[in-house]
């Protein structure tokens, strides 16, 4: 199986489960009786009271649009896909995708962490 592939069904599966407030409330508590949270839930619950459920289908979503982008980073983009890329990476110098984003970087590849923490600085030079 292609990373490619791997990511697609991980993207498929990560979105299910933000979509479908049955599952995740379900995965949530799977995750509460272990005492565990997904990576980059503890900050959207800590520092700005995000309930468990919220927090999860945050993430969830969160994975899936990165995941997205992740896939796509190898390929040629238009300047319409470059600026739509620009805004996920700017997204992240807010809170809380800024605090989601420090707790989930192991979700992704050592690659795509360097490009968005390059893109990341790129945009503080320009602000």
């Amino acid at each position: 199986m292609t990373t490619q592939a791997t990511q697609e069904g991980t993207r498929e599966i990560l979105l299910a489960q933000a979509t479908s407030p049955e599952l995740s409330d379900a995965l949530v508590k799977a995750y509460e009786i272990n005492g565990n949270l997904m990576p980059g839930m503890a900050p959207l619950i800590v520092d700005y009271g995000f309930s468990h459920q919220e927090a999860y289908r945050v993430c969830c979503r969160w994975v899936v649009l990165f995941r997205k982008y992740e896939a796509d980073s190898d390929l040629p983009m238009s300047s319409k896909d470059k600026r739509h890329t620009l805004s996920f990476i700017a997204m992240l110098k807010d809170r809380p995708p800024a605090v989601w984003w420090e707790d989930a970087k192991p979700w992704f590849t050592q690659e795509f962490i360097k490009l968005i923490e390059f893109g990341l600085q790129r945009r503080g030079a320009r602000s």
